[in-house]
């Protein structure tokens, strides 16, 4: 019964190191997605020959504090975020699988005879 109790808790201390801790100053994957989405847009907006034309005055500077403000955040809470998730690719994954989930979902809503 000794072992049994032994072995399952060296199983739950293992299970418990694998779990990444994202400190409190980083922005959760859950609200990164959103604002990862907001920013391809903008970049995708931004490629477009028509919205050149019509922003030519605005910088991207001002798109990204527009979307920093949307969202809560500052510039230095969400480049320390990148800079920390860029240090755990597994956890950068799943955030961008989740980017990658609503850009698609947001494609298919606004084109949904393209296949």
């Amino acid at each position: 019964m000794r072992r049994l109790l032994f072995i399952t808790l060296i199983l739950l201390s293992v299970a418990a190191c694998n779990r990444t801790r994202v400190p409190r100053d980083i922005i959760r994957q859950e609200n990164l997605a959103p604002i990862l989405v907001d920013i391809h847009i903008v970049y995708s907006l931004q490629t477009s020959m028509e919205f050149r034309e019509m922003t030519r005055e605005f910088d991207s500077v001002d798109t990204h504090g527009y979307i920093f403000d949307k969202h809560g955040i500052d510039k230095v809470q969400f480049d320390s975020s990148i800079a920390w998730y860029s240090r755990h690719p597994a956890l950068f994954t799943d955030i961008y699988d989740d980017v990658v989930m609503r850009l698609t979902k947001l494609n298919d809503s606004i084109n949904p005879d393209r296949e």
